[in-house]
């Protein structure tokens, strides 16, 4: 049993842990959004060591500095890119700008994210929102596939790792037999939403590009209970909409 002693050290070393994130200045030409905070992402054995078996409170405290870290960097060129990304139209000067810039801006958002499971495992949300915000956002599929694993065995009974997986390897690795197969385990769930069953067929059946993002991101919206993500999302789908809007104009 911890005395209070023991409590006051404790949290003196987590206010200790978080300080040095302040400590060292990045060298990257960031854009103005993400030029006022400088972080450093200690090893999360060492701050596992340091808080002394309340893990789990630190996981929270760096939840949300990975919520805010995340915000801040966020700014309305995302969206536009991110259409291009699901519809497969990233091979251009202005995308290729963007993925730089972007990569810089999210520089610490897998190690935030990473430090949050490793703290504790047993949170869900940062598995969900780091499956999906890695690939699109930070442009990394490869860590973003990882967090699923590594979340896959605490939490079996969630059909969403499988599914993200399958997100994961059809938009970003164009790997259509890999996402066929999380696609169907996802379904095998009796818990799994009708609409979710019908973006992982329509991947099968191999139909528009443009169709198969449209469902998945309103399924993801209709399921997610996480409302920074769900905001991430709403605002991806109105730029898949539009996108597909402009199209048809140009068309006629």
């Amino acid at each position: 049993m911890f005395t209070g002693k023991k409590v006051i050290y404790s949290i003196s070393l987590l206010c200790v842990i978080m300080s040095i994130q302040y400590s060292q200045r990045n060298s990257y030409n960031l854009t103005r959004a993400a030029q006022y905070d400088l972080y450093f992402v200690p090893e999360p054995r060492y701050v596992k060591l340091l808080t002394s078996g309340f893990t789990a409170v630190a996981a929270d405290i760096y939840w949300i500095k990975t919520v805010l870290y995340f915000g801040k960097r966020t700014n309305n060129t995302d969206f536009p890119m991110i259409t291009k990304q699901l519809l497969g139209e990233q091979y251009t000067e202005e995308y290729q700008k963007w993925e730089a810039d972007a990569k810089v801006r999210y520089t610490y958002l897998a190690d935030m994210i990473n430090m949050v499971v490793e703290l504790d495992p047993y949170f869900l949300y940062p598995y969900f929102f780091g499956g999906l915000m890695l690939s699109m956002k930070y442009g990394n599929s490869d860590k973003s596939i990882a967090l699923l694993q590594k979340g896959m065995p605490y939490f079996s009974d969630k059909w969403q790792f499988h599914y993200l997986l399958g997100f994961n390897y059809y938009f970003y690795k164009g790997n259509k037999l890999d996402a066929a197969k999380h696609f169907i385990r996802a379904a095998e769930f009796p818990d799994c939403p009708d609409m979710i069953k019908r973006s992982g067929v329509a991947v099968l059946k191999d139909l528009s590009r443009r169709g198969i993002a449209i469902e998945f991101i309103q399924g993801q919206i209709e399921q997610t209970k996480n409302p920074e993500l769900r905001t991430e999302l709403k605002a991806i789908l109105k730029e898949l909409q539009q996108s597909y809007q402009d199209t048809v104009r140009i068309k006629k």
